[in-house]
């Protein structure tokens, strides 16, 4: 029998009844969560997700469970929590804590005072935990961050421009008399952009824009103000864009790795212009470094800047499907002979890792019992 069948069926139960059914499902689907919870977090600490291909567990269980973001992150923020207070657990059992209320818990309550605070969220919403966390945790509301893109007045018009014009004949009633689209009341620049697919050419994407939604300290916004009249710039759009710029050109691999090519080059080229035929005046991290990379762990930033050009900036770790992970975000350097057994820190040893998969080659290869202390020690 399909689901729509076995719907219509309920059709035919009493008030009573159905109310009874309903709160027997909802008893089932507490019980379900608890479980569910439980078996998230023996997954954490057995580190499956690392196995999978996947640089941490709120990947894997977005991509393999399709849980939107937040429902992950409830997920795993409580069933972490739930290791170390398993009352939680019950809570959400006996239908007592909602998993939202949990959630706020969890992240806003410390844990000196967590089982006085759970008492307290005991059969409460989810305003009424915040206003307890308000006086108990010194809980803030704040502006949920979000990026959202939106469409410049130019690129309306460009897509007004590519669209094509429809054949109108002589014999039409309904030909429009007004003026030309250029003309026209132009749209807001606030206009949100819809799922549909954009007719503007590819080469005009530049003209889409992206608005930011976050929240900042006190003393970030005053600093931010206090660039904005150093610069003489009108927008904060124009302040922020020139610093991630300025913050760019100083930390970026690819960056470093054109000026240290243009450096040498100059150097090259002055060299020859003197005749001089030893390399003796160049800094000495331009001529060698593979005693320095012999002798101990440091890697130079020379060496660092090329294996982040030569991965591209993204983890190197393969999974058995042959998926590569995505991870882009606090990446580590891997030795491939591990510099315990005698491997080099050069960048023919060298491959991006992200943190999970990097312990997991460690575990690999070191073994996972002698790993713990490294692990409860980054923890």
């Amino acid at each position: 029998m399909s689901y729509i069948a076995k719907t219509l069926n309920t059709k035919a139960l009493t008030d009573a009844v159905l109310i009874d059914e309903t709160k027997k499902l909802l008893g089932f689907e507490r019980t379900t969560l608890c479980s569910f919870l439980v078996n998230l977090a023996e997954i954490d600490s057995r580190k499956i997700y690392a196995s999978a291909g996947y640089p941490s567990l709120f990947k894997y269980v977005v991509k393999e469970f399709n849980l939107c973001e937040g429902a992950a992150a409830m997920r795993i923020v409580v069933s972490r929590h739930a290791k170390i207070f398993p009352r939680l657990l019950d809570e959400i059992q006996s239908g007592r804590l909602h998993l939202t209320g949990a959630y706020l818990l969890c992240k806003n309550a410390k844990r000196e005072n967590f089982d006085a605070i759970l008492n307290k969220a005991l059969h409460k919403s989810k305003t009424e935990i915040e206003d307890i966390l308000k006086t108990e945790a010194s809980f803030s509301r704040s502006i949920r961050e979000y990026v959202r893109p939106v469409e410049t007045q130019v690129t309306r018009a460009k897509k007004q421009e590519d669209k094509p014009q429809e054949p109108i004949s002589l014999f039409d009633k309904n030909i429009s008399t007004q003026a030309s689209p250029s003309s026209s009341q132009q749209p807001s620049q606030d206009t949100v952009l819809t799922n549909e697919t954009p007719t503007a050419k590819p080469q005009e994407s530049s003209d889409f824009e992206i608005r930011l939604g976050i929240t900042v300290k006190k003393e970030v916004y005053e600093n931010l103000k206090k660039l904005q009249r150093l610069t003489g710039k009108d927008k904060l759009s124009d302040v922020i864009e020139k610093a991630i710029t300025h913050y760019l050109d100083s930390i970026d691999p690819e960056k470093r790795v054109a000026r240290r090519q243009s450096r040498e080059e100059k150097n090259k080229i002055l060299v020859e212009s003197r005749a001089i035929n030893k390399l003796a005046t160049f800094p000495e991290k331009w001529i060698s470094t593979n005693k320095e990379c012999r002798a101990s762990r440091y890697v130079p930033q020379r060496i660092r800047d090329e294996v982040y050009t030569r991965d591209q900036g993204r983890c190197t770790f393969v999974n058995n499907k042959g998926e590569r992970c995505e991870a882009t975000h606090h990446l580590e350097l891997d030795h491939l002979i591990p510099f315990a057994k005698g491997g080099i820190s050069e960048a023919s040893n060298l491959r991006l890792k992200c943190k999970a998969h990097n312990l997991l080659a460690a575990r690999n290869e070191f073994g996972t019992e002698f790993m713990k202390r490294y692990e409860t020690r980054s923890s």
